[in-house]
């Protein structure tokens, strides 16, 4: 949606000005307001430019509900996660330093939520896991514990437009509102809450997936210093089992 504002000018000053010479009539029209994708576009920019976040970042879909906390910079992350399935929950650490990524989760969670083998799983149960960058599963938790990973995370494809009046905690903010198609032809609504002045950072991101699937992203900070430390002790996963 875009808002086009004209100037009135009255006939008389208006005439007078198309009969000055070197002088247009039209030089203080006022510019077009950027639309939502280019808002869109200032928004990923600008969190790209950033140093390091805090977030947190929530999943459900039917019995299955994910919570996570995460610090993350250019170079290095850490997150914390909840996972429950029906009555059972389970939980998990990521660390990941100077390229080197380690793992500890309950049996449960590395068995239902990471798809390892339930032997190894039963012996390596909170413990320190090593990741080699060989190793598929280095490719796929590492894409959400760097800042470009969450960043990558709130774009959305299809036709953007304005969302109507936005608020968030109780603050007149920007929104963006987009209807991408999922696979299956499952209807989506995405919805991005930016700051609406300066340089338009995020500050929320959800999305929503038929009747029983809903997600979000909260950009709690920005620029906040934190320290990965790598675990004392920890076991390669080819050593493990659960592959």
């Amino acid at each position: 949606m875009k808002k086009i504002f004209v100037k009135v000018v009255p006939a008389t000053v208006l005439c007078a000005a198309l009969l000055m010479p070197n002088t247009s009539a039209f030089a203080s029209a006022p510019a077009k307001h950027p639309s939502a994708a280019q808002i869109l576009g200032m928004t990923i920019k600008s969190g790209n430019k950033m140093n390091s976040l805090h977030y947190q970042n929530y999943d459900h879909l039917g019995q299955i509900t994910i919570r996570q906390d995460g610090y993350v910079n250019r170079y290095q992350g850490y997150i914390t996660s909840e996972y429950q399935r029906g009555k059972t929950k389970g939980f998990s650490e990521e660390r990941f330093l100077k390229g080197k990524l380690f793992l500890k989760a309950t049996s449960y969670t590395l068995t239902v939520f990471y798809g390892f083998k339930k032997q190894g799983a039963a012996k390596y149960g909170n413990k320190w896991i090593f990741i080699p960058k060989s190793d598929v599963t280095y490719i796929n938790l590492t894409s959400s514990l760097t800042l470009s990973g969450q960043i990558q995370q709130i774009k959305i494809p299809g036709n953007l437009t304005y969302l109507k009046n936005p608020r968030l905690n109780g603050k007149k903010v920007m929104g963006i509102l987009g209807h991408p198609t999922s696979v299956g032809g499952i209807k989506e609504t995405e919805t991005l809450y930016v700051s609406p002045t300066g340089s338009h950072l995020p500050l929320k991101a959800t999305l929503t997936q038929g009747k029983t699937g809903a997600a979000s992203l909260t950009f709690l900070k920005w620029n906040i210093a934190f320290k990965v430390s790598v675990p004392k002790k920890s076991t390669p996963i080819a050593k493990t089992g659960l592959e």
